[in-house]
């Protein structure tokens, strides 16, 4: 006869292989699950072909342009438009996109997906490989499904498959919580340079800037940041004020930085707006205000003045 204490104990034991084999593959299948994330919805989908339109009728060209930053706020359809046809000039296979971590759900400094998305235009697929390099990494990289909710990516991304629509993304989202060590950053930079070096690849910072202040105020924080970003200043864009000058001052440390050690520091601003003007209101409280830039291995095509 078995003793209750006995029958007991392999009862617990029992059920601890079975959380054994449930927790195993659970994070097996984190690592394998690929989602599918919706890019596309009636307003998302009217706003992105207004902005579409609008940037197709007032189009300069910039040359060959290996990264653009955007903004992913709506409201500037048309700038987020005119700096992804810009980069659709070099013809990219394969584009990293990077974004804050808006909704703070990201466990490390980075998180990416082997996610790919539904837009408008049709799906955009994840380039898996590089993902995997990535989050090989695993002290400063999760794979997360937070991008379900992340509008960083999901608001570029039918501008993407609609301008460029043969090339893969690796999304990647930086955590807001901390800027990480200086080898972190270090290290960080030496995994995108390994990606950014191969053919065809390009570079997409999804960023907005000045959020929260008036229009006034916010133009003033706007000229700081411009100061700052055309003089390059690495330790000034790294500080920037989060929120009032950029929600992603590690976003925009990461393009700098990369940008002068693969020869395509040339900044261009082709686009400056605030939501206040773009919405007609120029007295609200709160404003967002955005920079569309080029990069370029031209200096033909760099316009980023220091500004008074």
């Amino acid at each position: 006869m078995v003793s209750r204490t006995f029958g007991k104990q392999i009862i617990l034991g029992f059920v601890a292989i079975g959380l054994i084999v449930v927790l195993g593959w659970c994070t097996s299948s984190s690592d394998s699950y690929n989602p599918t994330y919706s890019a596309t919805a009636n307003i998302l989908d009217l706003t992105v072909v207004d902005g579409i339109i609008s940037a197709d009728k007032n189009y300069n060209d910039n040359g060959a342009v290996k990264a653009v930053l955007v903004p992913h706020h709506l409201v500037a359809s048309k700038s987020i438009a005119l700096g992804i046809k810009a980069l659709a000039s070099s013809t990219p296979k394969k584009i990293i996109i990077i974004s804050p971590d808006h909704f703070r759900l990201c466990p490390k400094l980075l998180c990416t997906t082997k996610g790919s998305y539904d837009t408008f235009f049709g799906n955009i697929s994840i380039s898996e490989k590089d993902v995997i390099k990535l989050a090989k990494a695993s002290n400063l990289v999760a794979y997360s499904t937070l991008f379900k909710e992340e509008h960083g990516i999901y608001s570029i991304v039918p501008f993407i498959k609609h301008y460029i629509p043969e090339s893969q993304i690796v999304p990647i989202v930086i955590s807001q919580r901390s800027l990480g060590t200086e080898q972190n950053r270090s290290d960080i930079l030496k995994i995108l340079k390994s990606i950014l070096i191969q053919k065809n690849t390009a570079l997409i910072i999804s960023s907005d800037f000045s959020h929260y202040l008036p229009l006034s105020e916010s133009n003033k924080m706007d000229r700081k940041t411009q100061n700052s970003f055309c003089s390059g200043n690495s330790q000034e864009i790294l500080n920037l004020h989060n929120p009032n000058q950029s929600d992603c001052p590690l976003c925009l440390w990461i393009l700098e930085q990369e940008a002068k050690e693969l020869g395509f520091w040339n900044p261009n601003i082709i686009s400056h707006t605030n939501s206040a003007e773009l919405l007609g209101d120029l007295s609200a409280e709160e404003t967002t205000s955005h920079f569309t830039l080029t990069f370029s291995q031209s200096s033909l095509f760099t316009n980023c003045e220091i500004v008074q």
